[in-house]
């Protein structure tokens, strides 16, 4: 709110009338004069903005997250894709077809994925996100994921914090699901669930180092 100073103006200063004789010659009677009290501006001061200061929540934890009980094997891989956010760097595996939320799960594991071609994940910590939903088959390899063989898509890591890589693979003869292995740069929070609308697994990996509330 901005502030608002005055300098209170004097008093009014009342001059006594003067006294008069009785008699031939008296002095005539003069009004009392009265001194206007000087007025003075009031100066405003604008008041100061203080830039908001982003604060990161806590979140999640490093223990695994999805379904529990009987596996549910149901829809096809569509795309996955990752972001950067302020808080946090983000999985998005999007899932395609008709029929209830397929069995999920994100948890850590010990060592990076290597695949049938011999490429092995960076990282020195490790998640794994398996979903019970097969990729599109196709002659010309895994369409269904879109460039999900190694995310991001160009190849590189460049902006990220945490994500290391991604790699995508089936994991042994279970051919109605999927797997991805995330390479990060060492171990952190990360939260998941899932989206409708369309169906999502979403996976957010912390990366702040100081946490703060509001």
């Amino acid at each position: 709110m901005a502030s608002t100073t005055s300098t209170a103006p004097p008093a009014a200063v009342t001059r006594p009338a003067s006294t008069s004789t009785t008699g031939p010659g008296a002095a005539t009677l003069l009004p009392a004069a009265t001194v206007p009290a000087a007025t003075v501006p009031a100066t405003t001061v604008p008041a100061t903005t203080v830039p908001a200061t982003t604060v990161c929540e806590a979140f999640g934890g490093t223990e695994r997250v999805g379904t529990t009980g009987e596996i549910v094997f149901s829809l096809t891989g569509r795309e996955a894709r990752v972001g950067r956010h302020e808080c946090f760097e983000r999985i998005v595996l999007e899932l395609q077809g008709d029929g209830p939320f397929p069995s999920w799960s994100v948890e850590e594991v010990a060592e990076g994925y290597v695949d049938t071609e011999g490429r092995s994940l960076p990282g020195r910590a490790y998640l794994r996100l398996w979903v019970a939903a097969g990729n599109t088959v196709a002659a010309a390899g895994p369409l269904g994921y879109a460039s999900a063989w190694a995310l991001p898509p160009d190849g590189t890591t460049s902006g990220f914090t945490a994500l290391q890589g991604v790699l995508f693979g089936s994991l042994g003869d279970e051919k109605d699901s999927s797997t991805f292995t995330v390479g990060l740069d060492r171990a952190r929070p990360f939260r998941a669930f899932t989206l409708a609308g369309p169906p999502r697994i979403v996976v957010d990996i912390a990366t702040f180092d100081l946490v703060a509330s509001r």
